[in-house]
């Protein structure tokens, strides 16, 4: 992967695997971290218009929603690579089309509503009535 999120996501799975609850929070850490870095990595590619001081402020639903602003609108949308040679008259051939990969679009009201709810994880449950015991 590009964002360097392997670490994150193989320490989350480990952790996962083991099917202890006690391990349920580090998961939720690891992936929180992954989507961070997720969205991090791309504004950094757009430090020209934007500060590591005011990335450092944002949470990555905030950080996508201004990389759509600056570098790509369409960020939130799918999209396929696809390539052909040229004709004589340097028109693609349409029968020889090749796919060359895909990349699935980020949403940032998603990012943020994952992130959110993986930080749900972090924190301990608070009673919601005066006899509840957790």
């Amino acid at each position: 992967m590009v964002f360097q999120v392997e670490p994150h996501l193989g320490r989350a799975r480990e952790l996962l695997e083991s099917r202890e609850s006690k391990h349920l929070r580090y998961a939720c850490l690891e992936l929180r971290c992954a989507l961070e870095r997720i969205a991090y990595q791309k504004l950094k590619l757009r430090l020209d218009r934007v500060s590591i001081d005011e990335i450092a402020r944002w949470q990555p639903k905030q950080a996508m929603e201004r990389l759509m602003e600056l570098v790509d609108e369409h960020l939130d949308k799918d999209a396929t690579f696809r390539m052909a040679p040229e004709d004589s008259n340097g028109t693609a051939k349409d029968d020889a089309f090749t796919t060359m990969g895909t990349v699935a679009g980020i949403k940032p009201r998603d990012i943020g509503k994952h992130w959110q709810k993986l930080g749900s994880y972090l924190h301990a449950r608070m009673p919601k009535t005066k006899n509840e015991h957790i």
